[in-house]
């Protein structure tokens, strides 16, 4: 595993689930991270009318399993 992916966060989770790192190493580097929650803003966001009103559901196979 490259090391500047080690800790990607889309990608922690499988590395612990194939043993590829210890669950310990993930807590542990997430408990060293920064508090930086100070420095967060929050989102707004408007959601405009884009003209649809009415979608016709595609059956794509897939499930929500």
């Amino acid at each position: 595993m490259k090391p500047d992916l080690k800790f990607d966060k889309r990608l922690t989770d499988r590395h612990v689930a194939l043993g590829l790192m210890p669950k310990a190493d993930l807590e542990a580097h997430m408990a060293a991270l920064p508090d930086v929650s100070d420095r967060a803003t929050p989102l707004s966001v408007k959601i405009g009318d884009v003209g649809v009103s009415d979608v016709l559901r595609k059956d794509t196979g897939e499930t929500d399993d």
